[in-house]
C-alpha cells in the first residue's frame, strides 16, 4: 500500500460532447485514488459543456480556449500540470473505480517502466459492452511497422518521459497518440496491465470508428515514419524496415477505401504498398481486408461471439 501517494495529473480535452462528459467526469472523480489533479480543457464547444463545467467542484481546473483542436487542448492542460505522473482521458471514455491507484501502484514499484496502460472493454453509445478485454501488450515494431497501437484510455506515464519526448505532435490530426507511443516506447518498457480498468467508448462521432480515410491519412502514416525513422529516438534494430511500415500505411488506407467502395483508391493504395515493399501483401493483410468488408450490424454479433470463444478456450 503507497504510504505517499505521487501526484497524478490527469487531462481531458473536450468538444461538444456534453452527452458523455459526465460520465467520464464522474469516473474520475470516484477514483479511489485520492491525489488527483483533474484538468479539463473546454476547446470551444458550442454546446452545453460549459453549463456541465461550471457545475463542477472547485477541485477539477477548467481552462477555456478557442477552437484549436485536441493536441492544442491536450498541450495547454499538460503544460498546466504538476503532477509526477501525467495521463488522459478522452471525453467519452471511463475509468473503473481503481485504475489510476493501479496503475500508479504499479509503475511506483516498477522504475525501469516509463508507461503503464490497462486493459479495457468496448462500449456503444449507451454505455453496452461490445468487446470484451480489447488490449493486449505493447510492442513497439508492431505500433511501427504494422500501424496497431492498442493502448487506450487509462494510459499513464512519468513526467520524465514528457520532458523527454515533448508532448502530442500538432501535425498528427489522426493519429497523434500513436506518434506519442512511437517516441515514448523508445525510452523504455510500456506494461500492460490485463485487468479491466477502462471502457473505451465507440460510437459514429468518434475518430476510431468514423472511417476517415483519405490522401491525409496516408500523407500524415508517412509522416510520421519519416520523422520515427529518420528521427533521434528510433532504436537502430528498426531503421531498416521504413519501407515496411509505409506499406502497411497504405494497407490501412486501402482498408479504408475498401470499407467505403472506393475502389480506384483501394487498388491504388494496394499497388502503392506493393511498391514499398512486396512483402507487405501477406496473408495476414488480406485476411484483414476481408474483414473491412463485412456489414457493419455484424461486427458487434462476431465479436461477441468471438469474445466467448476465447474465455471458453
Amino acid at each position: 500500500m503507497l504510504t505517499e501517494l505521487p501526484l497524478i495529473s490527469l487531462v481531458t480535452p473536450t468538444y461538444n460532447r456534453a452527452k458523455y462528459l459526465p460520465e467520464t467526469v464522474n469516473s474520475v472523480l470516484n477514483q479511489s485514488y485520492r491525489n488527483i489533479e483533474f484538468i479539463i480543457v473546454d476547446d470551444g464547444s458550442t454546446d452545453s459543456t460549459g453549463e456541465y463545467l461550471a457545475t463542477l467542484p472547485p477541485s477539477v481546473k477548467v481552462l477555456r480556449q478557442s477552437n484549436a483542436g485536441q493536441v492544442a487542448a491536450l498541450t495547454a492542460g499538460w503544460g498546466a500540470s504538476s503532477g509526477t505522473y501525467l495521463g488522459y482521458l478522452s471525453d467519452d471514455d471511463i475509468l473503473l473505480p481503481d485504475a489510476v491507484t493501479t496503475l500508479v501502484k504499479h509503475l511506483e514499484a516498477e522504475p525501469e517502466a516509463v508507461a503503464t496502460f490497462p486493459n479495457t472493454n468496448l462500449i456503444d453509445q449507451n454505455g453496452r459492452v461490445v468487446r470484451e478485454r480489447g488490449g493486449r501488450p505493447f510492442s513497439l515494431a508492431e505500433l511501427v511497422i504494422e500501424q496497431e497501437c492498442y493502448i487506450g484510455p487509462g494510459a499513464i506515464f512519468r513526467r520524465s518521459v514528457y520532458d523527454a519526448v515533448g508532448g502530442w505532435d500538432p501535425h498528427c490530426k489522426l493519429g497523434p497518440d500513436r506518434e506519442f507511443w512511437m517516441r515514448v516506447g523508445c525510452l523504455g518498457r510500456i506494461d500492460f496491465n490485463s485487468e479491466v480498468l477502462a471502457l473505451y467508448r465507440v460510437h459514429s462521432g468518434s475518430l476510431s470508428i468514423s472511417g476517415i480515410v483519405s490522401d491525409k491519412l496516408v500523407d500524415e502514416f508517412i509522416y510520421v515514419a519519416d520523422k520515427f525513422f529518420d528521427g533521434p529516438f528510433c532504436p537502430s534494430s528498426l531503421r531498416a524496415s521504413k519501407n515496411l511500415a509505409v506499406a502497411n500505411a497504405n494497407l490501412v488506407a486501402a482498408r479504408g477505401h475498401l470499407r467505403n467502395g472506393q475502389l480506384t483508391r483501394f487498388a491504388r493504395s494496394i499497388m502503392t504498398a506493393y511498391r514499398y515493399d512486396p512483402a507487405s501483401l501477406n496473408l495476414k493483410a488480406m485476411s484483414r481486408l476481408v474483414r473491412a468488408v463485412i456489414p457493419p450490424q455484424l461486427k458487434q454479433p462476431i465479436a461477441r461471439l468471438f469474445g466467448r470463444f476465447r474465455r471458453t478456450s
